[in-house]
């Protein structure tokens, strides 16, 4: 699976993606059409369409083996094939 240039990794699609889905059951608009009915795919087709907006803020006073991540909203976002992009 390919992601796009701002998701490092499979773990923050995930989340990414996971935070959208809530966000979408909660009545959020969506941003693709789907054929799918389920929050959780259109979740991850917004995720792969780079329509997702995120920041990861590290916390100062860490070293790098325990960063901490804080979402913060962007640009509207509350948060901070089958299922392939």
């Amino acid at each position: 699976m390919e992601f796009p240039q701002s998701i490092d990794s499979k773990f923050r699609y995930i989340l990414v993606a996971a935070r959208r889905a809530k966000q979408l059951h909660a009545g959020s608009k969506t941003r693709v059409q789907s054929e799918s009915d389920k929050v959780t795919v259109v979740a991850q087709r917004e995720v792969c369409a780079g329509l997702v907006p995120f920041k990861i803020n590290v916390v100062p006073g860490n070293d790098h083996e325990n960063l901490q991540v804080k979402w913060q909203p962007r640009t509207g976002i509350e948060f901070p094939s089958s299922h392939a992009c």
